[in-house]
């Protein structure tokens, strides 16, 4: 697996993890309110994410 360590303030937990999961919860619960199926929803996080630090700024 190819990783890019990054420097972070001393706290429990990895920085990819700790973003990770509340997306992770997103998508399941985008499932079960009916709002896309696991097909669409996993063809938008391969192919239509941007970074988060990106999306965030294009949102404002």
């Amino acid at each position: 697996m190819y990783k890019i360590p990054v420097e972070a303030n001393d706290y429990p937990g990895f920085v990819a993890n700790r973003i990770l999961m509340p997306m992770i919860n997103e998508a399941i619960y985008t499932l079960y309110e009916g709002v896309a199926d696991i097909k669409a929803i996993d063809t938008v996080m391969k192919y239509g994410c941007l970074s988060t630090a990106r999306l965030a700024e294009i949102h404002g």
